[in-house]
C-alpha cells in the first residue's frame, strides 16, 4: 500500500496523513494516522516494522520477533537501515519517502519481501541490489516514478564516475543529465531486458494535485508520494 497525504487527522502544514514522528507533528496524530493505515490493511500499528533509514545501503532483515518497532516511538525502531526482508506474511515493511523512490522486492517462490528506501545516495550505493541478494527467484519489482528533485543532477555530476548513469523524469531532466555528461538510461528498455526479474510497469502520470509532495523548508518529509 502507498498513502497520500489524505485520510488523516494532523493539521497545518503536516495535513492530513503524516505517518513521521521525526518531523515535528503531533505524535498522537501521527499514531492516529499510522492506526487509519493499519486498518486499511487489515493490520495493527503493532504488526508494523519502521526503521532509521539513512540514505545507505544496509539491509536488515526482520521477522514477527520484531513487529512493533518504531511503530509507536522512534526510539525502538530498527537500527540505521534502508531496506527491510522478511519471511513472516503478518509482519507489515515499512519505508517513507518524499522525493526518494520505494521499490519493492517480492520473491513468489520463496515468500520474502524486501521494501527498499532508494534516495539518490541510495541508489549510487546500489541498495536495491543489496537488498536483491535476499530475495532472488522470480522476483517481482515494483519501481516508483521518477524524481523530482533536479537539484540532486548537480551532486550527481561530481559522482558520475562511480554510476553508469540515470533516469530521467522529464525531457528538461534528460536535457540537465545530458549536459554535465551523464548517461541517460532508458529504465523501461533496460528492465524489458532483464530475463530473471519479472516486472510491472505503470504509465500512470507521475503529478496529482493530491498526491504531491510540498517542497521546501523540509517539507517534503512530510508528505507521503504516490507511486
Amino acid at each position: 500500500m502507498v498513502t497520500t497525504r489524505h485520510g488523516g487527522v494532523s493539521s497545518g502544514a503536516y495535513a492530513t496523513l503524516n505517518l513521521g514522528f521525526h518531523v515535528g507533528d503531533d505524535s498522537e496524530a501521527v499514531l492516529e494516522n499510522r492506526r487509519r493505515a493499519a486498518s486499511a490493511l487489515g493490520a495493527d500499528p503493532g504488526d508494523f516494522v519502521f526503521c532509521d533509514q539513512a540514505h545507505g545501503r544496509e539491509v536488515r532483515v526482520v521477522s514477527a520477533e520484531d513487529r512493533g518497532r518504531g511503530a509507536r516511538t522512534l526510539d525502538d525502531a530498527i537500527g540505521q537501515a534502508d531496506a527491510l526482508v522478511t519471511s513472516d506474511p503478518g509482519t507489515v515493511l515499512v519505508v517513507m519517502v518524499a522525493d526518494c523512490v520505494p521499490i519493492v522486492l517480492y520473491d513468489p517462490v520463496a515468500h520474502v519481501l524486501a521494501c527498499v528506501h532508494a534516495g539518490w545516495r541510495g541508489t549510487v550505493a546500489r541498495v536495491a541490489e543489496a537488498a536483491l541478494a535476499y530475495v532472488e527467484a522470480g522476483t517481482i519489482v515494483g519501481v516508483g516514478t521518477g524524481s523530482t528533485a533536479n537539484k540532486f543532477i548537480d551532486a550527481l555530476a561530481g559522482m558520475k564516475g562511480h554510476i553508469l548513469g540515470a533516469v530521467a523524469s522529464s525531457n528538461a531532466t534528460a536535457e540537465r543529465l545530458a549536459g554535465h555528461g551523464i548517461a541517460v538510461l532508458d529504465l523501461n528498455e533496460a528492465l524489458t531486458r532483464v530475463d530473471a526479474l519479472s516486472v510491472y510497469i505503470d504509465v500512470a502520470d507521475e503529478f496529482d494535485a493530491g498526491r504531491n509532495l510540498i517542497k521546501g523548508g523540509g517539507g517534503a518529509l512530510t508528505r507521503e508520494k504516490i507511486v
